[in-house]
C-alpha cells in the first residue's frame, strides 16, 4: 500500500488535519516518514492505529485512556471503568425517560399547564427519585395507572379541602383531640393509605421526605409546618 499524505488521510477518514497533527503531538500516532518536501506520510500501520483511536473515542474514552489502552499500560482497568461509565449514563437516561413520561402524562391531563407548573412537576419528580427506590416508584406508578386520572384528580381535590378544613380548625383554636378534628385526622390517614396502598416501605419513604424536606417543600406549598404538626397531634390522639 502506498503511503498517504495527511490531507489524503483527512479526506478518507473524516478527521481534520488539525486533529491528526494533535494525535501525533501527544504521541498517539506517529507518521515517522516524510516525503522529500517534508510532508507526513501515513502507512497501513498508522491507519490501523487511527482506526483503533476512532473506535475508542466512539466508546467515550478520553485521550488519556486511549493512550493507556494502546500502549498496554492497563487496558482492562480502562475498559472496566468505561463500562461502568456507560452503565451510569444508561441509568441516567432511564431516569430522564421516567421524568419525561411523568411530565407528558401531566401535560396530557392538564392542557392549561404553565411554565411554573412544569418546573414544579420536575421538582416533584426529582424529589421522588431522592426518597423512593426504583421499585417504590414503579409501584406508585402502577397504583396511579390503576386508580386512573379521575380518581387522582378527586384525591387532589379532597386533599385541598381537607388541608383547608384542618387549617380552619387550627386557627379557631380547636383541640387536636376534639371529635371534629379527629374526624379530619381519619380522613387524612385514609388519603395517605390511598396514596401508599398500605405499603410500609412507601409510607416510611413518605415520612422521610416530609421530615427531611419539610412540609412546605415536600407538599410543594400545599402544607405548612404548623398545620402538619397540628394534624400529627390529632392523629396521635386518635382512640
Amino acid at each position: 500500500m502506498r503511503r498517504l499524505k495527511i490531507g489524503e488521510v483527512a479526506k478518507l477518514t473524516g478527521l481534520s488535519i488539525r486533529t491528526l497533527r494533535y494525535y501525533e503531538e501527544i504521541k498517539l500516532i506517529s507518521a515517522a516518514q516524510r516525503s522529500e518536501s517534508g510532508q507526513r506520510l501515513y502507512s497501513q500501520d498508522d491507519l490501523q492505529r487511527l482506526q483503533q483511536i476512532v473506535a475508542l473515542r466512539q466508546l467515550g474514552c478520553s485521550l488519556d485512556e486511549i493512550v493507556a489502552v494502546l500502549f498496554d499500560q492497563s487496558p482492562l482497568c480502562v475498559m472496566e471503568t468505561q463500562l461502568q461509565r456507560l452503565k451510569e449514563e444508561m441509568s441516567l437516561r432511564q431516569r430522564l425517560i421516567g421524568r419525561l413520561e411523568s411530565v407528558i402524562i401531566s401535560l396530557r391531563e392538564r392542557q392549561d399547564i404553565t411554565t411554573d407548573d412544569l418546573i414544579e412537576l420536575i421538582k416533584g419528580t426529582v424529589m421522588l427519585e431522592k426518597y423512593y427506590s426504583a421499585e417504590q416508584r414503579d409501584y406508585l406508578k402502577q397504583r396511579a395507572e390503576k386508580l386512573g386520572v379521575s380518581a387522582i384528580q378527586d384525591a387532589e381535590r379532597q386533599w385541598s379541602e381537607l388541608i383547608a378544613g384542618v387549617r380552619a380548625h387550627m386557627q379557631r383554636g380547636s383541640r387536636p383531640d376534639s371529635a371534629e378534628v379527629q374526624e379530619l385526622a381519619l380522613k387524612w390517614l385514609a388519603l395517605i393509605e390511598q396514596f401508599t396502598g398500605g405499603d410500609e416501605g412507601v409510607s416510611q419513604s413518605l415520612k422521610n421526605m416530609y421530615q427531611s424536606e419539610g412540609p412546605d417543600k415536600a407538599s410543594r406549598g400545599a402544607l405548612d409546618k404548623d398545620v402538619c404538626e397540628y394534624i400529627n397531634a390529632a392523629v396521635a390522639s386518635l382512640r
